[in-house]
């Protein structure tokens, strides 16, 4: 492995907010039947072929697809349940692989596998901007932000590589 940090842009993706009402019971059990394995309950994410379903809170899921997946349309039957919101030109998203001290740098959390494993999901911030953070595989690590700050983004992670 490089001793650089690689940052990449992923294709362009389908994205979509789902924020349960009330019965997150219901809600669950919708979202189960519709992605065909149980959604995460914390902060996580699993994938179940083209989809990542992501728990940001309880009862507040973000579904990400290939561009061409239509996600709201796939989660219309939820609609009784959920608010569902398509974000898909909302996130500016990044791939970060390489040594995890120097995205440490600059996130406030602790990135040791014991703390953030594969499959871990943090709301955090990287400088002065909020961002999510996925931990997608080893070395590997997924960030978006607004993309409205896309240029900050992209300057703080330049100096780090």
């Amino acid at each position: 492995m490089s001793d650089a940090l690689t940052i990449t842009e992923p294709q362009p993706r389908s994205i979509t907010a789902l924020t349960a009402f009330r019965d997150h019971p219901a809600f669950l059990a919708a979202l189960q039947a519709e992605c065909g394995l149980p959604p995460p309950t914390t902060p996580g994410f699993i994938r179940a072929e083209n989809l990542t379903l992501s728990c940001l809170a309880p009862g507040r899921y973000l579904a990400t697809a290939e561009c061409h997946a239509n996600l709201p349309l796939r989660f219309a039957a939820l609609s009784a349940l959920a608010a569902i919101t398509d974000q898909s030109d909302q996130w500016y998203t990044l791939i970060l692989t390489g040594p995890v001290d120097a995205l440490a740098r600059l996130v406030p959390i602790d990135l040791a596998p014991a703390s953030f494993p594969i499959g871990g999901l943090a709301l955090t911030r990287a400088g002065h901007l909020n961002i999510r953070l996925w931990h997608v595989a080893e070395a590997t690590y997924e960030i978006a932000a607004p993309r409205s700050y896309a240029a900050d983004l992209s300057h703080a992670l330049q100096a780090l590589s």
